[in-house]
């Protein structure tokens, strides 16, 4: 108002001095055109008309300048509240925002948007409280008749969320906002506000919802650890179910804190510096490997710097399980080592066993050449029982190498145990007690029972020496079923029905890392001379050879426990019982033997032995002159004697040429290894037979006497 006043001044006075100018313009017009010099007097005439009608003129111009310029004004400022009208009205459309007005004595005025955001029409619809309540979807009518009625007592009303369900059905989702005007005794008279259509923000927000919870479900059913944590504040923000299984709720506290025990601060170990480059931007996955402290396992990880909207900078993890694999890859290099030295073991004890044959043999032809009451009868008689010892040692590291002949066979367990008992009390002090607790149904193996009575007394053994002051050993044989949990927690077995056989002390007991080199070849912690280390490395190359395996119990002073598992067979078929002969007197004969060994010492002492016995040898040294020489001679050969392992031709390869020439030439084969080396080729047939080093000249001539006069 006040700048229309001033206007409307300024327009007077300027009609008034445009009036002005146009009456002294016309006085000096007339005084000096039409009247010659009589301006002045008659600018300033008395003769009132003149002067009235210079006033009338006057006045009449600055009415019709004032009126023109007032409806110039008007006409202006009524286009511009139209176009503004226009801009709003266009501004609601697009945003889908209406307004409202509502006084709070009278009725409510919507704007054309707020019609069309309820779906009806300003010629149908009158909009009172009653009708826009009448509007809304009945589970909202509620909320919405206690914001009015909060308006209407002169509360401040919040924003509103709420459904309308429009004449054709369609439901709209709205939100409504306003404001209290009062009057000037601060009574609540009217309120004003906006009405927004947010059908497509919750349709949105729903399916974010859904996204969302989708995303979760997919991190969640990951067996993998997954999080995200701010890398400036270390605040954990997100962590999955299998994470919040482990480690618990992890919101609020630091990734340190929660993943780490006993972390007072950011972990050495922090990926952090890794995940950035030296412009500050995130940089490529790394990828590493921890053990955590809170439950020992082992993670393979990746981690990778992210920049969210916000700015902030945070790390997320992936962290997969990788224990199991730590267990297989330990077995695999357990498997490797121990194949390894299998297999230098293996070498040794061949070369070995030639050496214990060439003592054994030259003690034996001593032993035979001197008279029953001489002195050197007994020294004799000390080295064989020290070769017999070493025999007992190379047996060892064969069964260890997998490379001494097995015999399987079906066995009563219990039986051969029980068997093998007296002996087993021989091996034991009078300060220990042994407590057996068999089975009482027969429990059936496949097994050879040399190894099984090895298995036993190694572990006997062990048990001993681990009590030094008294104790009670204790032998234990069940059925028991097994499955699949047990093999994984373990890493190895597989489910089935087994045969355990237990065997548990009361001695000194075994630390982890102890335990841990048990199996270990040569690896003792008795005191030097009283143990070789091949012991429970025996045992372990006999059970895997029988497809069982192994487990120790075992803590510091309270005993241990072998449990073995072998698989149980469901038969009724009678086990063997090893039949024992009767020693047959020594015999010789006049037959001719080529006798091919690449040891000197050995084809030597074989040589005197056979010659002794009135045999005609052959020699060879290799088993490519083994082949020529039985080409030369082989109209007056008789038997063949070869080594397993020669230079140039093995005694196989030997054996498969002279056979070639000569079939159903009798052979005998020699070796250190087992005798399933030779048969896996189906090369041991009617007319071989299979010596194993080291042997005793008896064994060897009762052999040869055998096969000959078969």
């Amino acid at each position: 108002m006040k700048e229309i006043s001033m206007t409307t001044g300024k327009l007077i006075i300027s009609a008034f001095l445009g009036g002005f100018a146009y009456w002294l313009l016309d006085s000096a017009i007339d005084a000096y055109v039409f009247r010659e010099g009589a301006f002045l007097s008659l600018a300033f005439s008395t003769a009132r008309h003149e002067s009235f009608m210079r006033l009338i003129i006057i006045a009449l111009l600055a009415i019709t300048s004032y009126v023109v310029l007032i409806n110039r004004r008007e006409k202006k400022t009524e286009e511009g509240l139209r176009e503004k009208e226009k801009l709003l009205s266009e501004s609601q459309r697009i945003a889908h925002i209406g307004g409202w007005s509502w006084d709070l004595r009278g009725p409510i005025d919507w704007t054309v948007e707020t019609y069309r955001i309820y779906g009806v029409s300003p010629e149908t619809f009158i909009p009172t409280v009653e009708s826009l309540v009448n509007l809304l979807h009945p589970e909202d009518r509620p909320a919405m008749q206690r914001w009015l009625t909060a308006c209407a007592a002169g509360e401040k009303p919040g924003d509103l969320e709420f459904r309308a369900i429009s004449p054709d059905g369609a439901v709209r989702f709205l939100s409504g906002r306003g404001s209290l005007e009062r009057d000037a005794e601060n009574r609540p008279v009217r309120m004003v506000g906006t009405a927004q259509d947010i059908t497509e923000r919750k349709r949105i927000e729903a399916a974010l919802r859904e996204t969302t919870a989708r995303l979760g479900a997919i991190m969640d059913s990951i067996n993998a650890l997954i999080y995200v944590a701010d890398m400036k504040t270390h605040e954990l923000l997100f962590m999955n179910k299998y994470g919040r299984d482990i480690w618990g709720e992890s919101a609020g506290k630091t990734c340190w804190k929660t993943l780490q025990e006993g972390q007072s601060g950011p972990c050495a170990f922090c990926t952090n510096d890794r995940l950035i480059r030296q412009d500050g931007t995130p940089g490529e996955v790394f990828a590493w490997e921890f053990q955590n402290t809170v439950n020992n396992h082992w993670y393979d990880c990746r981690d990778q710097a992210i920049r969210w909207d916000d700015g902030r900078l945070v790390r997320m993890e992936i962290a997969t399980d990788i224990t199991e694999r730590k267990k297989l890859e330990a077995q695999l290099r357990q498997a490797q080592k121990m194949e390894g030295l299998g297999t230098l073991a293996g070498g040794i004890a061949h070369d070995f066993n030639n050496i214990l044959s060439a003592i054994i043999g030259y003690c034996n032809i001593a032993e035979m050449k001197l008279p029953e009451d001489h002195q050197v009868r007994l020294d004799l008689e000390q080295i064989l029982e020290a070769a017999e010892r070493a025999a007992i040692l190379t047996q060892s590291l064969l069964t260890f190498s997998r490379k001494q002949p097995v015999k399987m066979e079906l066995l009563k367990l219990n039986s051969v145990i029980g068997k093998f008992e007296k002996f087993l009390l021989r091996l034991l002090r009078e300060d220990i007690e042994l407590k057996t607790r068999y089975s009482a149904e027969e429990l059936t193996i496949l097994a050879d029972r040399g190894q099984m009575e090895q298995v036993v007394m190694n572990l006997v053994t062990n048990a001993r020496d681990a009590m030094p002051a008294h104790g009670v050993l204790t032998i234990e044989t069940k059925p028991v079923t097994l499955d699949e949990s047990f093999a994984a927690a373990r890493g190895y077995g597989r489910a089935g029905e087994y045969v355990m056989l237990s065997v548990s002390d009361t001695g000194a007991g075994m630390d982890e890392e102890t335990k841990r080199r048990i199996f270990e070849p040569f690896f003792t912690t008795k005191e030097v001379g009283k143990g070789t280390g091949l012991g429970l490395a025996t045992v372990y190359g006999i059970v895997k050879t029988h497809d069982g395996f192994i487990d120790v119990y075992s803590e510091p002073e309270r005993g241990t426990n072998f449990h073995i598992y072998l698989p149980l067979v469901h038969s009724t078929e009678k086990g063997k019982e090893p039949v024992r002969q009767a020693s047959a007197p020594l015999k010789g004969g006049t037959e001719t033997i080529l006798l091919a060994e690449d040891d000197a010492s050995l084809r030597k002492m074989t040589t005197t032995v056979l010659r002794h016995m009135g045999y005609t040898v052959i020699v060879a040294e290799n088993g490519r002159e083994a082949v020529d020489k039985f080409i030369a001679n082989k109209d007056a050969i008789q038997l063949v004697i070869l080594d397993g392992i020669m230079p140039r031709l093995s005694g196989k390869e030997a054996y498969r040429e002279i056979a070639a020439l000569v079939p159903g030439i009798r052979c005998i084969f020699m070796s250190g290894y087992a005798e399933d080396v030779f048969t896996k080729d189906g090369i041991m047939q009617f007319d071989v037979e299979f010596i194993s080093k080291p042997v005793t000249p008896s064994v060897l001539l009762c052999k040869v006497r055998k096969v000959l006069e078969r």
